[in-house]
């Protein structure tokens, strides 16, 4: 109720004053706010609006104090760094409609209000905007980005890229394309399977060096805090992110944290900070696979192994069910969100992710280490077997998925129908889930 209340509020106070902007020319004062990208042969960049003023058919207007982010577009890589400050003239206009990941209400959920162009290119370079806490990280994720091209080949280091970071842009469309086909694209967007790999590498790291419990929850929670922050505070990262906090915090207070609890908490407190954040599809894909996995994965391998009269599985079938189990419910509680973003379904998914999860958190500890060693300089030396083995893996994920999607069938067409079933079965098990946890 509050975050509905919350999406009333955020439309009229900050939305609406900034779609004004739809279609008019403007002078603009801004900063680049994020690192930049390049999508398809054009450069893209993020930036923080401070003043604007919107020219009219009879000469300038009003110069308006306005903070917003927009997203240009150029032919051309600009000649400015991160945080500097430039006076240009623009064009701007609404996100372009539809659903996924290239919907309106998406973008607006990452703070993108709207995109822009030059109306011409006389731009004027002002001062460079005071470092903060966001500058400091984007500046850090720089170094680590560039030492992952240093210690890996192109198209290993755009893999681990993608997987530690989420960062995408390297990554060749083709691989890209396959991923999408065997319904793991989920791998390369920063959210709980890697939230979840960081913080055990970090609590077993710490546990090496025999810290007190309390210090090295504590450790593990700043450390959770980085990452989100090396990863873009992304919604699906935040998600993840603040369920983490939530639990490392409960480890601190000797407190058991409720896991479905957590996950609502998450969810509040991100709508409240951005109600459109709900609309993100990532946010979404992320907070329903993990409520199917709380709900029903332990009941799924509970069947499975009542099933097959397995008392005390082995290491092995264990892990192998829990895998399967976790991928059905996730699968399960996403499809209505997959279905009608992208209009097709994947029906190798299951399988895929069999083979690919467990590679997927090696990667992400070789390359955390691999990097990690690269800033100590007389261990500088382990840099190269982790290096070696995070090009392997990567290797092995493009290689794995190339195969699986070159089957015959792969993917199915969804109809309008199907979805509407298949959301109305999702809410049916949600409501039966919820109605059945046990903590």
């Amino acid at each position: 109720a509050l975050s509905f209340l919350q999406t009333g509020v955020y439309s009229n106070a900050v939305s609406r004053p900034v779609l004004e902007l739809d279609g008019k020319p403007a002078v603009v004062e801004a900063y680049i706010y994020d690192l930049p990208s390049e999508v398809d042969g054009k450069y893209v960049y993020v930036f923080q609006a401070s003043r604007v003023t919107v020219i009219e058919e009879d000469g300038p207007g009003e110069e308006k104090e306005m903070s917003f982010r927009f997203r240009l577009t150029s032919s051309s890589p600009l000649e400015y760094d991160v945080y500097e400050n430039i006076r240009c003239q623009l064009v701007f206009s609404k996100p372009e409609g539809g659903f996924g990941y290239t919907s309106q209400n998406s973008y607006r959920a990452k703070g993108i209000s709207l995109f822009a162009y030059f109306q011409n290119y006389e731009v004027q370079e002002l001062y460079m905007q005071p470092p903060d806490l966001h500058y400091r990280f984007l500046q850090l994720r720089k170094v680590l980005l560039d030492k992952l091209d240093w210690l890996l080949p192109e198209r290993q280091a755009a893999m681990a890229k993608g997987i530690l970071f989420g960062d995408k842009s390297t990554i060749p469309a083709e691989v890209l394309g396959d991923f999408q086909i065997c319904g793991i694209r989920h791998v390369l967007a920063v959210s709980g399977l890697h939230t979840s790999f960081f913080c055990q590498l970090l609590l077993l790291l710490l546990g090496i060096f025999h810290f007190p419990e309390r210090l090295k929850y504590f450790l593990a929670m700043l450390g959770i805090l980085i990452f989100m922050g090396l990863a873009g505070f992304t919604p699906s990262v935040n998600r993840a992110g603040v369920m983490y906090l939530v639990y490392l915090m409960g480890k601190i207070i000797f407190r058991q944290a409720d896991s479905l609890n957590s996950l609502g908490l998450a969810g509040l407190i991100l709508c409240l900070l951005n109600p459109y954040c709900a609309a993100d599809i990532g946010f979404q894909l992320s907070f329903l696979a993990t409520m199917g996995i709380l709900l029903y994965s332990e009941r799924i391998s509970r069947a499975i192994f009542r099933r097959l009269n397995w008392n005390s599985p082995g290491r092995l079938p264990g892990y192998i069910v829990s895998t399967f189990s976790t991928t059905i419910a996730a699968t399960l509680f996403t499809l209505p969100v997959v279905s009608l973003s992208f209009g097709t379904i994947s029906i190798i998914s299951p399988i895929v992710n069999l083979f690919v999860i467990y590679p997927v958190q090696l990667l992400l500890t070789c390359a955390v280490l691999a990097l990690l060693f690269s800033f100590l300089g007389p261990f500088a030396f382990m840099t190269k077997p982790f290096s070696l083995l995070t090009g392997i893996l990567a290797n092995y994920l493009m290689d794995c998925t190339h195969w699986f999607a070159g089957l015959p069938v792969t993917l199915l067409p969804v109809s309008q129908e199907f979805f509407q079933l298949w959301l109305a079965l999702t809410l049916l098990l949600c409501a039966l889930g919820v109605l059945f946890y046990r903590p």
